[in-house]
């Protein structure tokens, strides 16, 4: 059963099918601030990130006879997002740092710069944050990708096994061995090692 907000996306992108160039800004407003937070922390750098998103939404207007109606427009626009990021990859052939400021709506990891000084609370966590972020950025890009899309995106299991080609089980397991890998690397930082 779909929500309310999914029946509006999926009325925006039939519109923008249909050639509806309003609904095309609508469905960025909707989508933009989602996509860039993939987006940056995939490939690292905010401005890029920016342009991928931009890119995107250009390939939403050139590819929009592909959406279909029973489709998902949430998967639909994470598998273009997504191709989009690897073309820039490619492009770069270097890999990217994880980025460790928040999106601009507050969303996803807190910054860590700070001009007054941290209480011990404080400065364990960010020190723990620290960490995690440097955990993610060694991990490979597949395992960052799906813990981006599920643990920061919030999609559902069914969406990524859409969005991925594969069955709910096997990103299930993807994502825990993702998780344990993330877990190992972590705490080899925290104690010294280098993974």
């Amino acid at each position: 059963m779909r929500g309310k907000k999914m029946d509006d996306d999926h009325q925006l992108m039939v519109r923008v099918r249909e050639g509806d160039l309003d609904a095309l800004g609508h469905l960025f407003e909707s989508f933009h601030q989602r996509l860039y937070g993939f987006c940056r922390r995939l490939v690292g750098n905010p401005a890029a990130a920016e342009d991928v998103v931009q890119e995107v939404f250009c390939r939403v207007l050139k590819y929009r006879h592909t959406f279909r109606d029973e489709g998902d427009v949430t998967v639909w626009l994470y598998r273009l997002t997504r191709n989009a990021c690897i073309d820039h990859l490619r492009k770069s052939s270097r890999t990217q740092a994880l980025s460790l400021e928040p999106d601009e709506d507050g969303s996803g990891l807190p910054e860590l710069r700070s001009d007054r000084p941290l209480p011990l609370d404080d400065l364990e966590s960010a020190e723990s944050l620290a960490l995690l972020g440097q955990a993610m950025e060694r991990l490979p890009i597949a395992n960052r990708e799906l813990l981006e899309l599920a643990r920061f995106q919030g999609l559902r299991y069914e969406q990524i096994s859409n969005l991925l080609g594969c069955t709910v089980g096997a990103v299930k397991v993807r994502v825990h061995r993702a998780v344990k890998q993330l877990r190992e690397v972590y705490l080899g930082l925290a104690e010294g090692v280098t993974p």
